[in-house]
C-alpha cells in the first residue's frame, strides 16, 4: 500500500505528476499560450513599481541575506551598498525562509494576524 493513502503519512517530499500533459498546439494551429508569453512576463516584471512582485533578482537577494544575515555586503558604489544594506533590512524584518520558499511574515493588527 502507498504511503500516500495512509492518513497519517506527512505529504512532504512527495513529487506529484499531472495527469493531463502540458498545453500544446492543436492541429488547428491554436496554442495554448503564445510563445513569447514568458518574456512578455519578464520585461512587466522588471519595468513595474510594484513591491510586492519579486523578480529573480530581488528574490535571489532575498534568499542570500536569509540564509546568510551575517553575511558581507555586495557592491562598490555607495549606492549599491546601501541598496544591499538596504535589501538586507527589508529581508530580516519582513520575511522568512521556509523549506526553501521566501514568505513575507505574519503581521498583527489588533487581535488578528495577517
Amino acid at each position: 500500500m502507498s504511503q500516500i493513502r495512509l492518513p497519517g503519512s506527512s505529504l512532504v517530499g512527495r513529487v506529484y505528476i499531472p495527469s493531463s500533459p502540458p498545453p500544446q498546439a492543436k492541429d488547428n494551429g491554436i496554442e495554448a499560450f503564445p510563445a513569447s508569453l514568458e518574456l512578455e512576463f519578464c520585461l512587466m516584471l522588471e519595468g513595474t513599481r510594484n513591491r510586492g512582485i519579486f523578480n529573480q533578482a530581488k528574490k535571489a537577494t532575498y534568499r542570500r541575506w536569509l540564509e546568510n544575515p551575517e553575511g558581507p555586503i555586495k557592491g562598490n558604489t555607495p549606492e549599491e551598498l546601501n541598496k544591499d544594506c538596504n535589501s538586507r533590512q527589508a529581508a530580516l524584518n519582513n520575511f522568512q525562509l521556509n523549506q526553501g520558499c521566501i514568505y513575507r511574515k505574519a503581521e498583527q493588527h489588533g487581535n488578528t494576524l495577517f
